[in-house]
């Protein structure tokens, strides 16, 4: 199968000296899940941090996603005691996430496609610096993600996207070569063929780097998420209707807010400790990110 000419949908997005986001099939607006099952409206946005460049999916299906905590205790064996002596050291987060780019026999978006996962790929490289003829990593591949509410930054005044490791990113490209079927190949005024994919698979696993500390605090003598009212799925203070748009009375209510910490709440909390004003502010500042 012969496609036409892609056009100049490439010239710009392969540019490597660029940092545009790099956007996939247009999305639209508002949520909406079309009759193939790819999802609109909810876009994944992935920012490489060291360079600026992003990559942006607006028309995707969503195939895979998982966000997993592991918590890792150390070991201490005493005779005597059956069990061994269990101490907290710390609790990994990663997030798996695999989704489907379907642009069918369409030119154009297949390319613009391809283009945008490979871009992808190369955000799992540093930037180098060159001195005395010799390069040097002077930034790593750092990357910043954000796809609606599923991942996002835990701080709610910051829309930047979380700050992750990228542990692995491969892309499948699906081409059919079966009777009744055939790959999407593309060539034009005897340029070399290429291979135009029907559908790419693509998969991303990633590893959170906390920005603000995870856990819980005594507030008013209870204790109160300090992680970021983000760090929930879903927003406390939003009242979720039906898709009729008809408000059923029913959100997350009180009892969810009153489970976060605010600032306030912290701030009264040090203040009737005893805690000195300087160092109050140090605290909000480093679980808010606020100095008041």
């Amino acid at each position: 199968m012969t496609t036409g000419p892609v056009g100049g949908v490439l010239a710009s997005a392969l540019n490597t000296n660029l940092g545009p986001t790099l956007t996939t099939a247009t999305g639209i607006d508002a949520f909406k899940t079309t009759d193939a099952g790819l999802v609109e409206g909810l876009g994944l946005n992935i920012v490489h941090v060291a360079t600026g460049h992003q990559c942006a999916f607006n028309k995707f299906a969503l195939r895979e996603f998982s966000d997993d905590i592991s918590t890792n205790y150390s070991e201490t064996t005493v005779y005597g005691r059956m069990d061994p002596i269990k101490t907290f050291q710390n609790s990994t987060r990663k997030i798996k996430l695999g989704f489907d780019l379907i642009p069918g026999t369409d030119a154009a978006s297949a390319a613009a496609d391809l283009a945008a996962v490979s871009k992808l790929m190369t955000f799992q490289y540093p930037v180098y610096e060159q001195a005395d003829n010799a390069l040097s990593i002077s930034r790593p591949p750092l990357v910043r993600v954000k796809f609606a509410n599923y991942i996002r930054h835990q701080d709610p005044n910051r829309d930047d996207g979380l700050l992750c490791v990228m542990e692995g990113c491969s892309f499948s490209p699906f081409d059919k070569f079966e009777l009744g079927s055939g790959a999407n190949i593309n060539q034009h005024n005897k340029q070399e063929a290429h291979f135009l994919p029907q559908r790419i698979s693509v998969n991303v696993s990633l590893v959170v780097l906390h920005e603000v500390p995870v856990g819980f605090s005594s507030v008013n003598g209870q204790q109160r998420w300090i992680g970021g009212s983000n760090f929930y799925k879903v927003d406390p203070e939003r009242e979720y209707f039906p898709p009729t748009g008809k408000d059923d009375g029913k959100s997350l209510g009180a009892v969810s807010r009153a489970q976060i910490a605010t600032v306030t709440d912290l701030k009264a909390e040090l203040a009737s400790q005893g805690v000195p004003a300087a160092q109050q502010a140090a605290t909000l500042n480093k679980v808010f990110g606020l100095t008041e």
